[in-house]
């Protein structure tokens, strides 16, 4: 992170703090959020202050099990958030 062109991580789920340990030596500046959905508008309002070319990555660093059944239903609902924005 510390040599990309990363302006923003949003992190989320249970394993928001221990990825966000692993990651603040790079200098790239952080937001905690509690749900897909949270993390998602404040992504999407990041990305159009910066650049209306701005991409948004959605990168799972892990499981989201507390808040999903799997990897499908995750995506799916991701696919539904992004599209109703």
């Amino acid at each position: 992170l510390k040599n990309s062109n990363t302006k923003l991580v949003v992190l989320f789920g249970q394993n928001k703090n221990k990825i966000g340990k692993a990651i603040q030596k790079s200098g790239v500046p952080m937001v905690y959020k509690t749900t897909l959905v949270d993390a998602l508008k404040i992504a999407l309002r990041a990305a159009e202050k910066i650049n209306k070319k701005t991409a948004v990555i959605f990168s799972p660093g892990s499981t989201s099990f507390d808040m999903f059944n799997n990897y499908k239903e995750r995506g799916k609902k991701f696919k539904e958030l992004a599209r109703s924005l």
